[in-house]
């Protein structure tokens, strides 16, 4: 049976987990974690919605500001964001859609 009077826990060192050991943890699962938060973009419930969209882009945005990117000719390229409508997402995705189809 565990002790878990106050003074018990008193006794207890605290768990400590070193940052490279949390990094390598997520970095393991970090393929589950990407699909869920795309999963949460379509919440009903806003607040979920925006909170994931958030984590989205703080993770997504910091990378394209660190790549270099640039044309053929050498000259950098600055990323353009934009928001899509529904029915805007709608099309693409029917484009992306007869892209893909058409690629078989």
């Amino acid at each position: 049976m565990t002790d878990t009077t106050p003074e018990a826990s008193k006794n207890t060192p605290p768990l400590l987990i070193s940052r490279k050991t949390m990094y390598l943890m997520i970095a393991h699962r970090s393929k589950e974690i990407i699909e869920k938060l795309f999963i949460e973009t379509d919440s009903n419930n806003p607040s979920i919605r925006i909170a994931a969209l958030r984590t989205l882009l703080n993770k997504v945005l910091p990378d394209l500001k660190a790549e270099q990117l640039v044309d053929e000719e050498g000259k950098q390229i600055k990323p353009t964001f934009v928001v899509l409508s529904q029915e805007s997402k709608e099309q693409l995705e029917k484009l992306y859609a007869g892209l893909d189809s058409s690629n078989d």
